[in-house]
């Protein structure tokens, strides 16, 4: 400072030069007074003495409102000021309303002093984008709420430190009440934020929604952070199906194309009926999900398109459907049908549930046959050319008759009527009467619907959706339609 305060013993040169007259004010800021007053009339030098006087003083606010205006129009001088004491912003010329830097002390200024969780969340919500990507201003957002990270933008999104720091603000007593040690990569942190729910996917960045592993543990903790996920993960049928399969209401956040697959959406209005209103029109329409999901829950008969009035699709929900009492009416046909089932429970719960079904029933007239009369040939399918005792041919309906060549009777008129067998295949595999069944129905060309059934499942009234849903399609194709086997998955 001595050597500063030597200018107002210099000459009159060194007072008038610019380089020595700078240098001797930041020695000591009151050296600028011994300036010629050239000198203390450049604007230069003027700023380097409020600068000076800024460093020293114990009241910014009204050191500014002394300072000259054209200072006050001054960037660098404002943003000093302003860091110092955000409260000089509003002595700012309005020629420096756009600053970018001025902005940014402005809302940071208005953050501060804001506690209630709410007003805090709208002015964030509210700050320009740049703000939301402005460190100073997400560190005080986050302080004061931990799940404003979800609003930061652009680099900071994937400060490990920030995220670290709105872990802290969003109820745990400490990183380490979620096993975190602080040395963690983003990922890692992420990793183990989801674990304890995973809706706090919300806090990742870009590259953490994609992040499948990611998003899976997310989803296995808390399926609504299914809405969190990146547009990839969200069109991914496996990951949507676990969400779906703990929460049918999640479908809503499921990728478009997602909400036109028949098995996505026939899980979710499984696991909850009310997913029907998240499900494309095309099953909104759809007579079988219509009925399926309304015998769940006859309430969400409002999402039904245009089968709401359809006596099945009432009757399914409950609703008293008035019959028509006409003496000329003609009696309803049914189609003969072949049950080809194991002694089993099982096979007992299919034909119940059959009969139940508002489709099947109403189709089909059900025959199961009697494998009580043994053949001990294995390889007759009931044809002359494959049996020996050929006595046991003749008699058509006789209780002597070979059950099969009987049988193969039954599914001969099944053929012409336009009917099936329906087989259901239990752990696995077909006992050796239904395996020697399909063997007659492909020699007579008879429409084989297999039903497979996982180890111990039951048959409900739901469980034939699938098969309910096949067979009409089947009855929907136009003539020479397909014999294959065809092999439905019981639900």
């Amino acid at each position: 400072s001595e050597s500063g305060m030597a200018l107002k013993y210099a000459g009159n040169s060194l007072q008038s030069d610019y380089d020595v007259v700078i240098a001797a004010g930041r020695q000591d800021n009151d050296a600028f007074k011994y300036a010629k007053d050239k000198l203390k009339k450049d604007r230069q030098v003027e700023r380097h003495r409020w600068m000076g006087k800024l460093e020293q003083a114990s009241d910014v606010v009204s050191l500014v409102q002394q300072a000259p205006e054209h200072l006050k129009a001054d960037r660098h001088f404002m943003a000093a000021a302003a860091r110092m004491d955000a409260g000089v912003i509003e002595l700012a010329d309005e020629g420096m309303a756009g600053d970018s830097e001025l902005q940014a002390m402005r809302w940071i200024e208005k953050l501060s002093k804001l506690d209630r969780p709410d007003s805090v969340a709208s002015l964030v919500h509210q700050a320009p984008r740049q703000l939301r990507e402005n460190p100073d201003f997400m560190l005080i957002a986050v302080r004061k709420d931990g799940r404003l990270f979800k609003y930061a933008g652009g680099s900071i999104r994937s400060d490990r430190g920030l995220l670290l720091e709105a872990i802290k603000r969003i109820g745990f007593t400490s990183i380490s009440q979620i096993g975190l040690n602080g040395n963690e990569s983003y990922r890692e942190i992420m990793m183990k934020v989801v674990l304890t729910n995973g809706i706090l996917l919300e806090l990742g960045d870009e590259a953490t929604r994609s992040d499948y592993e990611v998003v899976s543990r997310a989803i296995r903790s808390n399926p609504e952070a299914l809405q969190f996920a990146a547009p990839a993960i969200r069109l991914d049928r496996e990951a949507v199906s676990t969400a779906i399969r703990m929460n049918g209401l999640v479908l809503r956040f499921a990728h478009e194309k997602l909400k036109h697959d028949s098995e996505v959406v026939f899980q979710a209005v499984k696991q909850d009926a009310d997913a029907l209103e998240f499900a494309s029109d095309t099953f909104k329409r759809d007579k079988d999900f219509v009925i399926f999901a309304v015998r769940h829950k006859p309430g969400v008969l409002k999402y039904a398109l245009g089968c709401a009035r359809d006596k099945d699709v009432q009757k399914a929900a409950g609703i008293r459907v008035e019959v028509e009492n006409d003496l000329f009416m003609v009696p309803k046909t049914y189609i003969s049908a072949i049950l080809s089932l194991a002694r089993t429970r099982l096979g007992d719960e299919f034909q119940v549930a059959f009969k139940k079904h508002w489709f099947l029933s109403e189709t089909y007239k059900t025959d199961v046959p009697n494998t009580d009369n043994f053949c001990e040939r294995v390889e007759c399918i009931g044809t002359k050319g494959t049996c020996r005792d050929h006595e046991r041919v003749l008699g058509k309906n006789s209780k002597d008759r070979c059950w099969r060549y009987e049988l193969l009777d039954r599914m001969t008129d099944t053929v012409q009527e336009g009917g099936a067998m329906f087989l259901v295949e239990e752990s696995g595999y077909l006992t050796p009467d239904q395996q020697h069944q399909v063997e007659m129905a492909r020699h007579v060309q008879l429409k084989v619907f297999r039903l497979r059934a996982r180890q111990g499942q039951r048959c409900t009234d739901d469980s034939l959706f699938r098969l309910g849903c096949a067979v009409r399609e089947w009855h929907k194709a136009p003539a020479g339609k397909s014999t294959r086997t065809e092999i439905v998955e019981m639900d």
